[in-house]
């Protein structure tokens, strides 16, 4: 063992006592965290108890209930699968995280042209602008926005993308900056009904040509109440509807990324959930 081998260990230990010190309550059941499971020859539950952590989100890391500490995250997640806390393992954890995301995490829709994301096929709908509304952290955010190439469909489209703490705020922004003197026809879209309500109140009394403000689900759109939630297929079809109806309007369409530009749960529950299984399968194996 060489001397910067001898100098990691105690930093390592220090690590880990910190981060379980951050996160006292976060610890599995003796054998039931996936790296255990994993060196006992389990890997069927150790995928599932990965997939378990993910799709709880119970990983998730908030400042003040709300704000996402991308770095935070990922070393609760590590404690929730049992690894040890050490730079180069947060390093291949955060990595098998973000690598969970590409093109084909893109919500798609069919239209004239065939099958297409749903952000190429709003930017395709002629004098329409687009904007990516979104919050969290920013350098998360960024990174899932070019590895999906959505930064890079909405830079080609002369679109805007805002990464904001306050997405009220943010759309106010927005607006400010969309609505003039043209008739304009604005279209939103978040997968969070509370969001949708809080909208909605806030934008009801200041814009006339208000299209819809809608909650835009992935999987299984409900009615609740008068509530109704729409497919990704049914807001673009909303979308172009009205561009046909109002050829000579400017159409403004505001998306929220995760969960309606970007299928972001099953990123991470389908490929975020065999990334982590192979990592923790190599060090399970280096361990025996």
């Amino acid at each position: 063992m060489n001397s910067l081998e001898k100098l990691g260990r105690p930093v390592n230990r220090f690590l880990q006592q910190i981060a379980e010190s951050r996160f006292p309550d976060l610890k599995q059941p003796d054998g039931h965290s996936a790296f255990l499971l994993l060196q006992a020859g389990k890997r069927e539950k150790a995928e599932a108890a990965i997939a378990k952590v993910l799709r709880e989100k119970n990983w998730y890391a908030l400042r003040n209930k709300k704000e996402f500490l991308f770095y935070d995250s990922i070393i609760k997640l590590m404690l929730l699968l049992g690894l040890p806390i050490n730079p180069e393992l947060l390093k291949s954890v955060k990595e098998a995280i973000t690598n969970s995301f590409s093109k084909e995490s893109l919500v798609r829709v069919t239209t004239s042209s065939g099958d297409l994301s749903l952000l190429e096929a709003i930017c395709a709908i002629p004098n329409t602008t687009i904007y990516i509304w979104t919050e969290g952290n920013k350098e998360f955010q960024e990174i899932k926005l070019e590895r999906t190439g959505a930064a890079n469909i909405v830079e080609n489209a002369k679109g805007k993308i805002h990464i904001a703490k306050d997405k009220v705020l943010a759309l106010v922004e927005i607006l400010s900056a969309v609505f003039d003197d043209e008739a304009t026809i604005l279209f939103g879209a978040d997968d969070k009904l509370k969001n949708i309500r809080d909208l909605k109140k806030n934008l009801s009394d200041g814009i006339e040509n208000l299209g819809q403000i809608c909650c835009v689900q992935i999987q299984s759109p409900r009615t609740n109440g008068e509530e109704k939630t729409h497919s990704p297929q049914a807001f673009y079809d909303l979308v172009l509807e009205s561009r046909n109806a109002n050829p000579d309007a400017k159409i403004v369409v505001v998306l929220d990324f995760d969960g309606v530009v970007c299928d972001t749960d099953g990123a991470l529950q389908g490929e975020g959930t065999m990334r982590l299984l192979n990592l923790l399968n190599v060090g399970a194996a280096k361990v025996e």
